[in-house]
């Protein structure tokens, strides 16, 4: 199909990591069709560039992340698209120190034709300081902690699906580690690309040392606990991490492991925080879903978190740095009160109504209004509430709205001159047959049906809601 002759679609959603984003996107898909008669083409940002890129036109492109237009993951939908309207789902929000430079909006593009979607107003406050246009910011929410909330968390597999599905004990105490030592991983010319970008060189050198021996340090710990006690330990591998990745590391720094020791990358966060008894990571934001989901929750700390990868909300967790002090996590029945984490969390990141229905409403008047958004007030509470009002009420009143002028600013594109790149020959090209491969998106490979199964879920969960 040329390019002349691409199809007309209201909203193409592009994927990267399944297991983080697909449920927002099935759920928001099923809803948006339900409530806005608006479909969503769900496709992954890689795999599928070249295909989506010679059938369809979209009027609005749903991104994971946008950080750049020349991005060798983004400039070619900006080139071959200019009069879409481009929208940043940002999966990544909440950053240690050494994140704030690189995750920022890094040219006029992002920071002027690019609307964001922000979790809180301190994401909201990083925009704006960073460039980024009031009107171009939709304050919404996390969809994600909504997916613990009920109806949505009927949709995932309860515990004892999963331990036929992974051949674990179901009356056994579960301990559910989510993996986030990324820089353990990290390669050298990442790092100096990372550096390049403004970061600091001798910090991301650090973050890799500590990672390393952290991780190194937490699967003796939890081999040692699974070789004695009535426990399953489930390891998940975070969704850029190959699993056979830490499979090598652990033979490499362990040896042997314990048969109820299991690295598991299959299914979601979700299913496994809320099949759990327990969850216990680094510095994952997991920790933050698990308080949310009202699980007991600690960080492992075998040595000190360094400066660069520290963020405020650590404090509110408890720590365990030693494996006698794991060893007796995984045995007491008295756990350390989670209660004021997830209050944190759903003050700053869920004030706003039930983001997924946010995100829904919001897509279907990009599209039906080419742009232009009204904001519904979600609080019956005049705008003038006296003080007292409610955090939600508050948070309420400082939504950011768009505007017929703002929406005219985003279809005048300017575009470099140039035409679709020859991917064949292209460093992005290269990328993509690294990807099929797995080399860095390990069980992120989805078809059609796959979607469409997904959203079929979702349909009988919302219909006996």
């Amino acid at each position: 199909m040329g390019y002349g002759n691409r199809k007309k679609i209201d909203v193409l959603w592009l994927v990267e990591h399944v297991a983080r984003e697909m449920d927002v996107a099935c759920a928001v898909k099923c809803m948006t069709r339900s409530l806005h008669n608006i479909d969503i083409v769900i496709r992954h940002i890689y795999l599928d560039a070249d295909q989506i890129m010679n059938e369809y036109d979209p009027a609005v492109i749903v991104f994971p992340f946008f950080y750049r237009a020349s991005d060798q993951t983004i400039e070619d939908f900006v080139r071959i698209w200019p009069g879409a309207i481009f929208f940043n789902l940002a999966y990544e929000q909440i950053y240690y120190k050494a994140h704030l430079k690189i995750k920022a909006p890094g040219d006029e593009f992002t920071r002027k034709k690019v609307i964001h979607h922000a979790w809180s107003n301190f994401y909201k406050d990083y925009l704006l300081e960073s460039g980024v246009q009031a009107d171009h910011i939709f304050l919404n929410g996390n969809p994600t902690y909504q997916l613990y909330m009920h109806p949505y968390n009927q949709y995932y597999s309860q515990r004892d699906s999963l331990s036929q599905k992974y051949g674990l004990d179901s009356a056994s105490r579960w301990i559910f580690i989510p993996e986030n030592y990324r820089w353990a991983f990290v390669p050298q010319s990442k790092i100096n690309q990372c550096a390049n970008e403004g970061g600091d060189l001798g910090e991301f050198m650090k973050m890799r040392e500590f990672c390393r021996e952290s991780l190194s340090n937490l699967l003796q710990w939890c081999n040692e606990a699974a070789r004695d006690r009535n426990l399953e330990i489930i390891i998940r591998p975070r969704p850029a991490t190959m699993l056979q990745h830490i499979e090598k590391f652990f033979a490499r720094h362990v040896g042997r492991r314990e048969k109820n020791l299991h690295f598991i990358k299959g299914d979601s966060v979700r299913e496994w925080i809320l099949a759990s008894d327990v969850v216990v990571s680094s510095i994952s934001t997991s920790l933050i879903e698990a308080a949310v989901a009202n699980k007991p929750i600690y960080i492992a700390e075998p040595i000190p978190i360094p400066e660069s990868l520290y963020c405020d909300w650590y404090g509110y967790v408890s720590r365990i740095h030693s494996g006698s002090e794991f060893g007796e996590m995984c045995e007491t029945e008295k756990y350390p009160d989670t209660s004021t984490l997830g209050l944190w969390a759903q003050n700053e990141m869920m004030a706003n109504g039930d983001p997924l229905k946010g995100l829904s409403d919001f897509i279907g008047q990009l599209v039906e209004k080419r742009s232009v958004w009204n904001p519904t007030r979600r609080s019956t509470a005049a705008s003038d509430a006296p003080s007292g009002r409610t955090l939600s009420q508050r948070a309420e009143e400082k939504r950011s709205h768009w505007t017929i002028g703002s929406a005219k600013r985003i279809m005048k594109l300017k575009l470099p001159p140039g035409r679709f790149v020859d991917r064949a020959k292209s460093a992005f090209g290269l990328f993509i047959e690294a990807f099929k491969k797995q080399d860095t998106h390990e069980a992120d490979i989805f078809t059609e049906a796959d979607v469409q199964s997904r959203v079929e879920a979702w349909s009988k969960v919302f219909a006996r809601k």
